[in-house]
Parts: structure tokens; sequence; C-alpha cells
């Protein structure tokens, strides 16, 4: 899928999301040593104008600057720092010569958004989760759009506990409603209730984006592809 003009102005935006899963998970065929170039070629090819990272510890953040570089910045939050700077992170990357980044903010799927919690807890283990967001601008044109991207709680409880969250982080610091896009690994699935707190924020985000005759497109990675698609059929 590819973006269509935004705010009337012809600008074609190409957006995508990776959750590029931490350098330490694998071994094998999938271990980052081998991913990591397929990753690089794949962001290439698809020639993104604006993506989202998730589960980027320190070396894949390292690996992904000294790759990438010469025609990205990167932007991280660690949902484990109260800086926000540091491991197990998730960023927005954004094509330095064509967009400008600003307005940066951060915040955790908890009670407090602006405190570092660990809110993802379940059988399985506890987890700090949260989102960041940023005003990306055009340089050329000035034109503006709201980027959001989160590797959102993986316990179907917080999940749903903290989906509105979402929603009121996207109101305070998009306030002037200007079109918004929403990327990440959300642990969807279709059947749970909190899906329909989620559509919300889609929902805004496509009429924010028709009030200016725009349409933004969502690049996933294969898996999360599929999980969006049922979330949009929901």
């Amino acid at each position: 899928m590819e973006g269509q003009s935004v705010v009337g102005k012809g600008l074609c935006i190409r957006i995508g999301t990776y959750n590029l899963r931490l350098s330490s998970r694998d071994s094998g065929e999938n271990k980052w040593e081998l991913r990591r170039p397929r990753i690089v070629q794949s962001i290439k090819d698809n020639n993104f104008d604006v993506f989202g990272v998730q589960e980027c510890d320190s070396q894949l953040q390292c690996c992904l600057e000294e790759d990438l570089g010469k025609d990205y910045v990167f932007s991280f939050f660690s949902p484990y720092s109260k800086n926000g700077n540091g491991d197990k992170a998730n960023g927005i990357v954004v094509k330095k010569n064509i967009f400008e980044i600003s307005d940066w903010h951060f915040f955790w799927a908890a009670d407090n958004p602006e405190i570092m919690s660990s809110g993802d807890t379940g059988k399985r283990a506890s987890y700090n989760r949260g989102g960041c967001c940023a005003v990306i601008t055009h340089k050329a044109t000035g034109v503006r759009f709201f980027v959001m991207e989160t590797h959102a709680c993986l316990h179907p409880t917080p999940n749903a506990t903290y989906a509105d969250v979402y929603i009121k982080m996207e109101r305070r610091y998009n306030a002037g409603g200007i079109p918004s896009v929403f990327v990440g690994d959300m642990s969807l699935h279709e059947h749970l209730a909190r899906i329909r707190v989620l559509t919300h924020v889609l929902q805004r985000a496509l009429g924010a984006a028709r009030r200016y005759a725009s349409l933004i497109s969502i690049y996933e990675r294969e898996r999360e592809k599929r999980r969006f698609e049922r979330f949009r059929k929901y």
C-alpha cells in the first residue's frame, strides 16, 4: 500500500513499521547477524519515508544508525528508562533530507502515562510498554502530519486496560488534529474487546486525513499485516 496525497499538495509518503526482535533472542538462521542485511535491504527496497521500529536493543540501535544513518534520522524511546534513553527501545525513523521531526514525546502504557511503570504484567512475564509520537514536517512544502508508534502490551488484560492511553496521548499531542498515523506492534487479536478502543484511534486518524483530502497508508511486516487486516474488519 502506498500513501496518497497529503493535505491536497500531491505529497506521497511511504510509511512502515518493523518489530526487529532483540538481537539476543535468536540463533541459527534467525540470529541478528543474518537478519540484519535482510532488514536493511527491505527498508531500502521499500524506500520508506517514515517507519516505526520495536524491540531495538542497544546493539540494534547502533547497527541501524551505522547502516542507514546516511539517509535517516532515528529517534528512540526506551520504556525501561525514566528519561526514555537506553535499551529495549521502540522509535520513529524519518528520511533526514526530506522530513524534519519535532514535538517529540513519549509515554507509558500505565495508570499514569508520564511515570515509568511495568504495566504489562501477566503469567508469562512483566514488561514496560508505551509509545512515542512526533510531528513530521515535509521540508519542501511545510506539510505536517502526526505519527504515533507503540509496542503495546502483550498480555490481554493490560492491553485492554491501557488501550485508551493512546487515544488520550494522540489528543494531547495532536491537539490541532493534523493528519495522523498510528504504527507499531499492537499485539492485537480480533476477538478481544480492546480492538474497539484502538479502532477509535485509526478512525480518527482516517477522518482527519479525509478532511484534508489525504490518505496515509501503513506498511506492516507480514505477520502484523495479517493481524491489522483482521483488526480493520472487526
